[in-house]
């Protein structure tokens, strides 16, 4: 059973997960307009080779 066969059984688990993608894609746009934690950070100091 796949997906095409679940939604033409149950059409409504079709709206469900559009509309949890829609939520998704919200909550991505909204962490990235709302200046969320930042994936690299600038790190000042010295390294040795025992850290590499």
């Amino acid at each position: 059973m796949g997906l095409p066969q679940l939604f033409l059984g149950v059409p409504i688990a079709y709206d469900v997960i559009r509309r949890l993608g829609v939520a998704y894609l919200l909550y991505l746009a909204w962490g990235a307009l709302s200046g969320g934690r930042q994936a690299f950070s600038a790190q000042t100091g010295t390294i040795s080779c025992g850290d590499v």
